[in-house]
């Protein structure tokens, strides 16, 4: 946690560099933003989805410093709702949101997903 916030450990950080470095996605989809911790991309474009009110401006700003605003979309509100809206494939998807939730998320992750 930093300031309070939960953000991805070390370790979860390094697995996430080696499956971005394996897979090279150009197009990934970030469940639960935070403060923009672990979505700040190197060569791809992100979307990400927060609901927490005093999260999104904090993030927001973290993707202004990091000079990524023109590759990430943060999406505000209720990953349900926006999940049902999305549409389109994602290379690479990593949840991070209310883990009670994953479940319910989870057909609508795979329909994000390409085949295979």
């Amino acid at each position: 946690m930093a300031d309070g916030v939960p953000i991805i450990r070390k370790e979860m950080g390094n697995l996430l560099k080696v499956l971005l470095l394996l897979k090279r996605p150009q197009k990934i989809l970030e469940v639960g933003t935070a403060v923009g911790y672990s979505s700040i991309p190197q060569n791809c474009r992100i979307t990400t989805i927060e609901n927490y009110e005093k999260r999104i401006p904090v993030a927001k700003n973290n993707f202004k410093r990091a000079g990524k605003e023109e590759v990430i979309t943060l999406l505000e509100g209720d990953a349900m709702d926006i999940l049902k809206e999305l549409d389109g494939t994602y290379d690479f998807i990593f949840m991070d949101a209310a883990k009670g939730q994953y479940i319910n998320f989870l057909p609508e992750l795979l329909r994000l997903m390409p085949a295979g």
